[in-house]
């Protein structure tokens, strides 16, 4: 986590092999919130990854 030009926190995503994969879309005022949208990405490393022409069912 780290703080944007505004001083509002952001993340960055790493696979294990150190590749970002994934950015935060939005900052956030605090860094416990922030927290939060990490903890909610690592919870959903099981889920499905579909292309933008696929449709979840």
């Amino acid at each position: 986590m780290y703080q944007d030009a505004k001083k509002e926190w952001r993340w960055v995503y790493y696979a294990g092999n150190g590749e970002e994969i994934a950015v935060s879309s939005e900052s956030y005022k605090s860094k416990s919130d922030c927290q939060h949208g990490v903890d909610i990405m690592r919870q959903s490393s099981t889920s499905k990854i579909y292309s933008s022409k696929e449709t979840p069912h």
